[in-house]
């Protein structure tokens, strides 16, 4: 079954994200006070997401000025954020660079924990 508009609109609520004014019709526009940029999302409340809408995945701790990322399904916006945060620890490790502390509490419990 498709994800709802509104089931997005929960996840983003959820991770922090708040709307803000700026949306045209249907489209909403939803920004994060870590985050440069905004996320605009289309479509009514009731509508299916469309497959590039269905799965959004983002690492608050790791990128505070972005690194957010979707996908048509769960595991392959895990992959593709999994991909994401190596980069950017490679890339911190590379730079002698301390990793960020965490600050933020996981929507979910690690599997296995």
């Amino acid at each position: 079954m498709a994800r709802k508009i509104r089931q997005l609109i929960v996840d983003l609520q959820s991770a922090g994200f708040q709307l803000v004014p700026g949306g045209k019709g249907s489209h909403r526009k939803f920004r994060h006070p870590c985050f440069h940029g905004s996320v605009i999302l289309s479509g009514k409340d009731g509508d299916d997401a469309l497959p590039y809408q269905a799965y959004i995945g983002y690492c608050p701790d790791l990128f505070p000025w972005g690194g957010v990322c979707h996908g048509v399904d769960e595991e392959r916006t895990y992959r593709e954020l999994r991909d994401l945060v190596t980069q950017e620890i490679k890339q911190l490790i590379a730079d002698g660079k301390d990793l960020p502390p965490p600050i933020t509490r996981p929507m979910r419990e690690p599997a296995g924990v």
